[in-house]
């Protein structure tokens, strides 16, 4: 009897055994599928320290509206044309665009397009056929333009200012 009893116990450890060993398993496959989900969540930044756009809501409140406004653009209702500064009778046509800092800037544009129409003519007019042959050229003008237009703006008080400017026609004969 006391043989049988022993037999009986083996039989048990080993079946508790097999139980523990697939126990074992499960728990082990179990962890291994939360480390590879926590380490795929952390690989596209699940976990970074960047807040959400929920909580970027409130500081883009704060932030000033000409930041926050995408830029503006008002384009010229005709182009100018103007005789060139050199030997040849030669003149330029040009049609530009103009990129504001903000929508209300366009209204301040137009009222004093009639001093900005000038200013641009008499700088025109000072250009030289070679000069503006050249992309270095192109780029020097665009800038003298910037600056004219600020200028007219800077003086007459007006809010914002013309950010680029951008050629929509340029004709030189």
């Amino acid at each position: 009897m006391v043989d049988s009893t022993d037999d009986l116990n083996l039989d048990v450890d080993s079946e508790d055994s097999g139980k523990k060993k697939t126990l074992l398993i499960i728990v082990g496959g179990v962890l291994l599928l939360v480390a590879a989900v926590l380490g795929t969540l952390f690989a596209v930044g699940f976990f970074s320290a960047q807040p959400d756009s929920d909580t970027n809501a409130v500081a883009d409140t704060e932030t000033s509206e000409a930041a926050k406004e995408p830029p503006s653009y008002w384009p010229m209702k005709e182009p100018l044309t103007v005789n060139l500064a050199s030997k040849n009778t030669r003149y330029i046509q040009v049609g530009l665009t103009f990129q504001l800092d903000n929508t209300e800037l366009a209204e301040g544009l137009e009222k004093q397009w009639p001093k900005v129409r000038n200013d641009l003519i008499v700088l025109l007019s000072k250009q030289d056929t070679k000069a503006l042959a050249s992309e270095a050229g192109k780029q020097a003008l665009r800038d003298a333009i910037i600056g004219t237009v600020n200028t007219v703006l800077a003086q007459r008080k007006i809010e914002g200012r013309v950010r680029d400017v951008f050629f929509t026609k340029l004709v030189m004969q």
